[in-house]
């Protein structure tokens, strides 16, 4: 119980000197390329984190990290993939702490004929990797929350701008999403436990059916964090790295449907050969 404490401390004061950093330096704001996939475009794709205005670029935030953390997105059907090779905290030897994190905001468009943003999913990957001596206090462990604001949907076939509806999703130091190995998103993972490499996964799945039937326009604002923390041996060293994905997803009906169609072709196709 003392150990989860101090790690949610931890996690609290990083925040807090995070914002008040932001409040007294200037922002460093990264701009991406749009992508039009298929059936919804990703536009107004960029990144803020704070940085030290004496700095030259690239921006260097408070904690040392170099600035873009998320880089150019790649898109592929319906989402967007983002493959940073930076977007990483590292803690070396005693007593050191590292917080790496990224604002990331993109306007989501259903572009198609009567598409309309039913679910997306925000996916995080990467690994978790301990070296040297096991110590209770070190370990590493990931955050992401945000918001999502419907301003369009489809009122009859009218698309319509509509008084924005903001989802929020583990805002206010609630669950980190559903994280794979689940004390990743909560407490963190220690050596004791994962020694090694450990691979991991979050996932956050907003049904907006729920708030906004048939949305055709989203703001999603994603805050990103990761943290690493070591306390022992000055050979004992914590570090997290993270990819991300966004994803708008065919609604369950969509899934069942294309299911179907699936097993019935598959079923002729076996009634033919017999």
């Amino acid at each position: 119980m003392r150990t989860r404490c101090r790690f949610a401390l931890l996690a609290w004061v990083a925040g807090a000197v995070l914002v008040a950093a932001q409040a007294a330096l200037a922002v460093d704001t990264a701009t991406y390329l749009s992508y039009f996939g298929p059936n919804y475009s990703f536009t107004g794709i960029n990144e803020t984190s704070a940085c030290d205005p004496t700095d030259t670029v690239p921006c260097t935030d408070p904690w040392g990290d170099t600035e873009p953390l998320f880089g150019q997105p790649v898109g592929s059907g319906d989402s967007l993939l983002f493959l940073p090779n930076n977007f990483l905290a590292q803690a070396v030897g005693p007593a050191d702490f590292d917080l790496t994190g990224s604002l990331l905001q993109t306007v989501i468009t259903a572009t198609a004929l009567n598409a309309t943003i039913d679910l997306l999913r925000i996916h995080e990957f990467g690994d978790v990797t301990f070296v040297g001596p096991a110590h209770v206090n070190t370990g590493s462990f990931a955050a992401m929350s945000g918001f999502l604001t419907i301003t369009h949907a489809l009122v009859g076939s009218v698309n319509t701008d509509i008084l924005d509806v903001v989802i929020g999703f583990n805002a206010g130091g609630g669950p980190n999403g559903s994280f794979t190995p689940a004390a990743l998103g909560t407490v963190g993972l220690t050596p004791l436990t994962h020694p090694g490499t450990t691979l991991w996964s979050g996932d956050v799945l907003i049904d907006v059916t729920t708030y906004v039937p048939d949305a055709t326009r989203a703001i999603l604002t994603l805050d990103n964090d990761l943290y690493a923390y070591s306390d022992g041996s000055p050979f004992a060293s914590a570090k997290i790295q993270k990819k991300v994905t966004i994803e708008v997803v065919p609604e369950p009906g969509t899934f069942a449907l294309l299911c179907g169609g699936l097993l019935a072709l598959s079923l002729r196709g076996r009634s033919r050969r017999s």
